[in-house]
């Protein structure tokens, strides 16, 4: 199910012109294989159980990172998640 709602490029860039980011801007590994999420960060997106599955989801996927691009409701949940998480350097 598809849930439409825009995230502004412009938060996500490193310019001050609002050029999209690329991920080897971003990331240390461009070689590493991504999971992404791109959405708000609210429960109607559903955020919330791949958080809760993180560490398993990324213990069976070692050479992965997860991305996640978004904001809002949930940031602060959703960070806490990650810092908790025994692979949060693989989480951006």
């Amino acid at each position: 199910v598809v849930i439409p709602n825009g995230i502004p490029a412009v938060e996500f860039s490193k310019s001050a012109i609002g050029r999209p980011a690329e991920l080897r801007e971003i990331l240390p590994n461009d070689q590493s294989p991504y999971l992404i999420f791109v959405g708000r960060l609210s429960e109607q997106k559903g955020i919330m159980p791949l958080m809760k599955k993180i560490d398993m989801l990324l213990d069976d996927l070692p050479d992965h990172h997860l991305i996640l691009l978004g904001d809002g409701p949930l940031r602060e949940e959703i960070q806490q998640s990650i810092n908790k998480s025994r692979n949060a350097n693989r989480v951006h």
